[in-house]
């Protein structure tokens, strides 16, 4: 017998690269380039202006390490049944953090599940 003819693919689309811009649309990205090139410039902030960027380093490290001595001077200060309900607070965080993370897998909602924790409040 005859074989069934040869089923072919639908042509494939293929775009051709296109020229180099013409007239109008020419003149828009030179103007839309120079604008963004112009607008390069801004990065520097108002408390930045006329210093070098090791300047900038130098004074951002010393605002630091001020902000540093400042909390550790406030964590010496603070009673020890502060501290434990900090930390107490900061298990309770990252304890829910970890119940999110597990419950947002599939295999985490089966265990949750299984040990009947998946809608605990």
């Amino acid at each position: 017998g005859a074989s069934p003819p040869l089923l072919r693919p639908p042509p494939r689309f293929t775009r051709q690269p296109l020229a180099m811009a013409r007239g109008l649309s020419r003149d828009q990205s030179r103007d839309k380039n120079l604008k963004k090139a112009a607008g390069k410039g801004k990065g520097q902030s108002e408390s930045n202006k006329g210093l070098t960027p090791a300047q900038v380093r130098e004074r951002d490290a010393a605002r630091l390490a001020e902000k540093k001595a400042a909390k550790e001077a406030a964590k010496a200060g603070a009673s020890d049944v502060e501290r434990a309900a900090e930390e107490a607070r900061k298990k309770k965080v990252k304890e829910e953090k970890k119940h999110r993370a597990l419950a947002n897998t599939q295999a985490g909602k089966a265990q949750l599940k299984a040990s009947g924790q998946l809608y605990r409040k």
